[in-house]
């Protein structure tokens, strides 16, 4: 017989290594040598383990907390998911779902769970530690947008809210299509950045091919504008106004705010009553052909909210590559008719701004103030400073408000120009004998053209100045427009890329020109043998056709980083507003905050005085804390608390109100976490002992267990938790091995009646086992040797010649 001691913490050289309680590994130098046919058998377990599992249910899966007073923040409500925790999986929880319930984006809240240690000095119980702290500033991401109208052949709209990737909108409709950001920015500052805003026609005209495609953008505070709860219909949302609204289309870009009406107190009012859009800026035709050049240009439209001084910032960046790379635009960029530069710079709350279109602050007037003209009448304003602090986020949306196409060339395809006579042109003047007609081919070469000129019709008196020969196998190419005229540069032919190929003459179709529009030749390179310039060709036929491309949008900025819901004061979700038509909703009485202290930037230290609800406070509780925000207090129109956490007992805490004030950050377990106990068995084996065959009902299988072990069978120490079974009796087990059986090592695993490791095991874990032969199979061969024994005796006494005369098997069975 054998006796083994088996433990999860073991001296390996002259390393003290601790492996898991559940399943853990010894090494024996001298090997562990098995008969045939032994038995094991568990004579001693001795562990720790965790009692139960945390249980969330209906009944305690809610914690109420607040940052600072409730007269500028709301008490936010995280709801737990229901389910059976480890400790560690329920810190998780706890930190998930108040970061989710969270509208405050200056804290994040982190949870951890410390594993009680029974046998420490003094014993230590389980503990959670909630904890937050102010943000650093997040990467930009692309966020979650929904668009308002569920018919798929509007819109692809592909979301993407990660790390420096950018949302997309690729509009495919003729109707208006508004799309929002429904939790948008919170009460820190942050921005939304839109891109792809560029040149878009309406269907028919070539001269309109480069104004601005008609978009409504900017932030409406505190909520949410639709029809329904499901936001399926587009018509109801009005994108006309908000807290700042920035308008392309056409020649312009225009950008307002939404005062409140003298004499009115909108705040209590539903919708946009007592506001008025008021236009604080606008960009004429001028400024926008220096921003828009050609139909590779695109623009992108910055909104950023400086919370320090509750200011909203727009900023404008320009790209030349279809929206590949943006660039800031130089400061000036002409007078805007307000006096003041369209492009500036300023430092704003701290942060250095450029390529500066408007902030609510004005517009510096170079001597260190600020002004608005109002572009209306021309008088000067005072600007109204719309970002105030607020309890509900302020929400960015983004509507087209027609089909947007960006050009992207002219269809030349069967088009073809011949060179004009009338009105008269060259020395001497060209005849109708002299006259040939060219056509375009798509150039196919992939070098980066667009088009290749070919003779169609050759002159029948070729002249000097000008002929078909000349143009042979010319190609065109980087299309810009102006002014409506659509320019192209022209090279000799398309044999390198047109990165790297030297232009030989510019030629323009101008569609205003004559009936069909007209082409013209000019800055020709006099290698060409063309002594003509510049010259004129006739548009053959009608007009080309414009080459478009559904319009994509990008979006992406710093914002709230989760969908999280907006609660209110009460606890209740800020829900969409069925009956409020065409317009927006404030959440609460008392939004505007009036205490500029309410307020950091993203990112900086904030330190406010914090408090959890973790049950119904009762009188004598809330005697105890005289000035915490869960009561009225006379403060405002704050109403009493009538909402309660029900996490206490389950997180450890003995009073059902934590304050904290503004040096502390921790809430942590004071009394033990309430625990649902475990009262499962569990089953032991050894998987070297790989004879050994067990029947898990349960499991519906098949395993090695050695012993099942009931947790009444355990006795438990009351100072330090270890749990240790001594068995009664000596339980043996069959090994089934036929052969024998060397072991330099021993694993030994724990599992619950399901099969699976009871990883709810706490170290240490040890226990003895005891091997032996099989006491019928060792008295069995006692009787073989006895009986070969005597059969031996018995036959040398008679064979006088020594001579063996019966073998052992002869006796075996008699």
């Amino acid at each position: 017989m054998s006796l083994i001691s088996l433990s999860s913490k073991s001296i390996s050289r002259n390393d003290s290594t601790q492996q898991a309680p559940f399943n853990f590994k010894n090494f024996f130098p001298q090997p562990i040598v098995i008969k045939p046919k032994s038995q094991v058998c568990l004579t001693t377990f001795y562990h720790f383990r965790t009692e139960g599992f945390y249980v969330i249910g209906a009944n305690n899966d809610l914690i109420g907390y607040c940052f600072g007073d409730r007269q500028y923040n709301n008490v936010m409500y995280a709801t737990l998911k229901h389910g059976n925790y480890e400790g560690a999986d329920l810190a998780t929880e706890v930190a998930r779902s108040m970061n989710k319930a969270n509208v405050q984006q200056n804290y994040e809240w982190t949870a951890t769970f410390q594993e009680g240690n029974p046998v420490a000095n003094p014993p230590t119980q389980d503990e959670f530690t909630i904890t937050y702290a102010s943000v650093a500033t997040p990467t930009e991401k692309g966020g979650t947008w929904t668009t308002f109208d569920s018919r798929n052949d509007l819109a692809l709209l592909q979301n993407n809210d990660t790390d420096n990737n950018k949302s997309e909108l690729t509009n495919e409709s003729d109707l208006p299509l508004p799309i929002k950001l429904k939790d948008g920015l919170l009460v820190h500052e942050g921005y939304v950045r839109y891109e792809g805003i560029g040149s878009t026609h309406n269907h028919t005209s070539l001269e309109n091919a480069n104004e601005l495609t008609p978009i409504n953008m900017g932030f409406i505070s505190s909520a949410m504008a639709v029809d329904s709860a499901d936001m399926t219909n587009a018509t109801t949302f009005n994108s006309d106004f908000g807290e700042i609204l920035v308008q392309t289309g056409g020649t312009e870009i225009q950008i307002s705010t939404l005062q409140q009406r003298q004499g009115t107190k909108s705040i209590n009012l539903p919708n946009n009553t007592g506001k008025d859009q008021v236009y604080r800026r606008i960009f004429p035709e001028a400024f926008i052909d220096n921003l828009v050049v050609n139909p590779n240009d695109r623009i992108a439209i910055e909104i950023h909210r400086v919370s320090s001084i509750r200011a909203w910032v727009v900023k404008v960046q320009v790209s030349t590559d279809q929206g590949e790379t943006y660039t800031d635009v130089a400061d000036g960029k002409g007078n805007n008719p307000d006096g003041r530069p369209n492009v500036y710079s300023e430092t704003i709350g701290g942060i250095a701004f450029t390529s500066l279109l408007y902030s609510t602050l004005g517009i510096p007037d170079g001597v260190g103030g600020h002004a608005v003209n109002n572009p209306v009448n021309g008088k000067p304003t005072a600007t109204t400073n719309s970002a105030s602090n607020r309890k509900a986020p302020f929400i960015p949306f983004f509507e087209v408000l027609e089909r947007a196409e960006h050009t992207s060339g002219l269809d030349l395809g069967n088009e073809e120009f011949t060179l004009s006579i009338a009105p008269a042109q060259g020395t001497p003047p060209l005849i109708a004998d002299n006259q040939f007609t060219m056509s375009w081919q798509p150039d196919t070469s992939g070098n980066g053209y667009d088009y290749g000129m070919f003779e169609a019709t050759a002159p029948v008196t070729p002249s000097a100045q000008i002929s078909s020969t000349n143009m042979a196998d010319w190609v065109i190419g980087n299309l810009t427009i102006s002014e409506g005229a659509y320019q192209y540069d022209v090279f000799p032919d398309n044999s390198v890329d047109i990165n790297s190929a030297v232009k030989i003459a510019d030629l323009v179709y101008d569609p205003d020109f004559s009936t069909n529009g007209s082409w013209e030749l000019s800055n020709i390179d006099g290698a060409t043998g063309i002594t003509l310039d510049p010259v004129a060709f006739d548009q053959d036929g009608q007009k080309p056709d414009i080459v478009t491309e559904d319009a994509v949008f990008k979006f992406d900025g710093i914002f709230n980083p989760e969908n999280n819901p907006v609660t209110l004061s009460s606890g209740e979700v800020v829900a969409e507003n069925s009956t409020s038509g065409r317009s927006h909703e404030e959440p609460e009485d008392e939004t505007i905050f009036t205490d500029l202290l309410a307020e950091t930037p993203l990112g900086a230290d904030l330190a406010q005085s914090s408090f959890l609800v973790l049950a119904r406070a009762n009188q004598d509780t809330l005697a105890n804390f005289p000035n915490a925000p869960v009561r009225a207090n006379g403060i405002g129109k704050v109403p009493p608390l009538q909402r309660f956490g029900t996490t206490f007992k389950v997180l450890g805490f003995s009073d059902s109100i934590i304050v904290n004030d503004d040096t502390s950050f921790d809430f942590v377990s004071d009394t033990k976490p309430f625990i649902q106990m475990d009262e499962t068995s569990i089953h032991i084996s050894i998987p070297e002992l790989t004879g050994v065959i067990s029947h898990e009902g349960e499991a519906e299988n098949t395993a090695k267990t050695i012993k099942i072990i009931p947790k009444n069978e355990f006795t438990e120490s009351s100072t330090s938790e270890a749990m240790t079974f001594t068995a009664p009796y000596e339980e043996w087990i069959d090994i089934n091995n036929a052969e024998p059986l060397v072991l330099n090592e021993m694993t030994l695993q724990v599992r619950k009646p399901d099969g699976r490791m009871a990883t709810n095991l706490k170290p240490i874990t040890r226990a003895s086992i005891k091997i032996q032969e099989d006491p019928e199979v060792k008295k069995l061969e006692a009787q073989r040797q006895m009986i070969e024994a005597m059969a031996s005796m018995k036959a040398q006494a008679q064979n006088t010649g020594n001579l063996q005369l019966m073998d052992a098997s002869s006796w075996v069975g008699s």
